[in-house]
């Protein structure tokens, strides 16, 4: 939906409430009950609460470290494990020692360096010595390009060499694999004696406590979540953030993916959590008990307090659960009866068919 679009559709919206508000107001049932009236039905007044966003729903989620945060480490070169040095689990720094392998692919690579180096040291030589038989005239400008070309492909040929051996270090007939950066060991895929092919991935670090949870959002609930909306993991403090939601729809599920960035918590990676999805609240939306409202002729209805007694008000429930319910359709400084709706409902039917 373009921005001009969805300004306008929700400055429709809004003086669609307002509108309605009016009305509600204007035509408003009163149940005229004074204070020992109320007292002697049980009826309990409670304040509202203006609230910015609501718990849209909760869905099942399954957390992990995030992409950004964590890296495998392979094996440069095939070989056969001697010692693993850490568990998982287990916090290490950059270039700590994560396990040693023996290799004689490795070995080979060696003794080659050993003699590209030299290739290496001989070649800079002849560059060095033509430019000066160059300067002297004793060789042609051909001759000292020819030469310094030499030099410069066996030192790409030793670059080369020397970033396959980046991550390692060599021990007696093969070469301890480092860790590539500080972090956890999330995951060890191999132990003493397993043989290891190059390029296999043999653990893998990460950041704990850049956590991600990824779920699956039911398609009806696709369009009013979007990046930036707020996220909790149910029994967890703190809110995280929707940083992408699914626009395909899976035809089997019904459902899109969704993914959030969590603060720290105490739930660990690979566990299974119920996320709460929020959504930001239109303006004056509040928070009240859920038993405060009541369905009146196919109606959601609430009872506020006024001076002459209780104001019979249609509200707009935009999500609701055992415990509360967050509604449109009230001013963030009234009261509303949370306990007696019975005898209030029956009160409210009858006066509403005296109207009829």
């Amino acid at each position: 939906m373009q921005p001009s679009r969805t300004v306008a559709v929700l400055l429709s919206g809004l003086l669609s409430v307002s509108l309605q508000a009016q009305d509600i107001a204007a035509s408003a049932t009163v149940l005229s009950l004074d204070s020992a009236r109320l007292q002697a039905m049980g009826v309990e007044l409670v304040g509202v609460q203006v609230t910015p966003d609501y718990a849209l729903t909760r869905v099942p989620a399954r957390l992990q470290i995030a992409d950004t945060a964590r890296q495998s480490v392979v094996a440069p070169f095939a070989g056969a494990i001697l010692r693993v040095a850490v568990l998982e689990g287990q916090v290490v720094q950059r270039g700590d020692v994560l396990a040693e392998v023996r290799s004689p692919d490795w070995q080979a690579r060696l003794a080659e360096a050993a003699q590209r180096e030299a290739a290496w040291v001989d070649a800079k030589a002849r560059a060095e010595r033509s430019e000066a038989l160059l300067d002297a005239g004793v060789i042609s400008a051909r001759e000292a390009e020819q030469a310094r070309a030499a030099w410069r492909a066996a030192t790409t040929t030793r670059n080369t060499m020397q970033a396959d051996s980046q991550g390692i270090r060599p021990i007696s007939g093969g070469y301890a694999l480092l860790a590539t950066q500080a972090g956890m060991v999330l995951h060890r895929a191999v132990g003493g004696g397993d043989p290891v092919t190059t390029d296999e991935v043999l653990f893998e670090i990460g950041d704990a406590s850049e956590r991600w949870a990824e779920a699956r959002l039911p398609a009806r609930f696709a369009t009013q979540m979007a990046v930036g909306d707020a996220v909790r993991v149910v029994g967890e403090e703190g809110l995280g953030e929707v940083i992408a939601v699914g626009r395909a729809i899976d035809p089997r599920t019904l459902d899109v993916s969704l993914t959030a960035r969590l603060p720290e918590g105490v739930a660990l990676p690979g566990q299974s959590v119920e996320l709460e999805l929020r959504h930001t609240a239109p303006p004056n939306t509040v928070r009240l008990p859920s038993a405060a409202v009541v369905d009146i002729h196919a109606q959601h209805r609430v009872f506020v307090a006024a001076p002459e007694g209780l104001l019979i008000r249609s509200v707009v429930v935009l999500a609701r659960d055992g415990q509360e319910a967050v509604v449109t359709g009230l001013g963030g400084d009234e009261r509303v009866a949370a306990r007696g709706l019975l005898a209030l409902k029956t009160l409210a039917l009858e006066a509403l068919a005296e109207q009829e």
